[in-house]
């Protein structure tokens, strides 16, 4: 099997098919529960309360910084926290033994989001029998060689990506030469998206490693991982 390598930290390419696994994209959306931004299952860790499993990744990832640990826990969205502290700019401020660290701590916080939460323990055990993947499809990188991030912690149809990709540039052309709305372009990609995802399907391809972790969390209860003391001391403020 192919490898690729993402920050510095190496995964073997797999294919999934539908048939096997159960698949999450949107948290709005089935099995949403299982995404790190989630804000149905908030984390309490050293007295702090983190609002998403996503949160305390970043803090992990940022914690020889308590200025910026305390900036994210002000933010509420998840998904615009990652985006806030993501690139160039914010490397140097990174752990620098964050490649290392990265997925011993994804297996913490999601222990946490296990021990603490009963409704995630149950949602997870409705998935017995398949492989849990995180559909990052239409998230950018279409190489699974590449190194991004959508193909390392889930798995893209590219097939269906495709398809998709080819009827909303066949809509905008249309859309421009009809004058319509920004509101009305917005439903119709959105349609497209729904509509093409229930017809057109290859298979999934990818690491999946967000989703693999799920998977060996609901069927052992725990995830084996070792943690540095001054992360295990991490309060959101006075990261050490």
């Amino acid at each position: 099997m192919a490898q690729m390598v993402y920050s510095g930290v190496s995964a073997t390419i797999r294919t999934f098919r539908y048939d096997e696994v159960v698949s999450f994209c949107e948290v709005r959306k089935a099995w949403g529960g299982f995404s790190n931004m989630s804000n149905e299952y908030p984390l309490l860790y050293n007295g702090v309360i983190y609002p998403t499993a996503e949160h305390l990744y970043l803090a992990g990832r940022f914690s020889s910084h308590p200025e910026i640990v305390a900036e994210i826990l002000a933010h509420r969205n998840a998904m615009y926290c990652k985006r806030l502290f993501h690139g160039r700019a914010w490397a140097p401020l990174i752990r620098p033994d964050w490649p290392e660290l990265q997925l011993p701590w994804m297996r913490f916080v999601l222990n946490l989001k296990y021990e603490q939460h009963s409704s995630f323990r149950r949602l997870l055990q409705q998935t017995a029998g398949k492989v849990i993947l995180e559909d990052s499809t239409m998230l950018v990188g279409k190489d699974p060689l590449c190194g991004h991030s959508s193909f390392f912690w889930g798995a893209k149809d590219l097939t269906r990506r495709e398809a998709i990709r080819n009827e909303r540039r066949r809509i905008t052309r249309e859309a421009r030469l009809e004058g319509w709305s920004q509101a009305r372009m917005k439903l119709a990609r959105e349609e497209v998206r729904e509509r093409i995802g229930q017809q057109v399907r290859g298979e999934f391809v990818g690491a999946n490693v967000l989703g693999l972790l799920l998977t060996e969390l609901r069927d052992s209860g725990h995830l084996e991982c070792s943690i540095p003391e001054d992360l295990l001391r991490l309060n959101g403020v006075t990261a050490a």
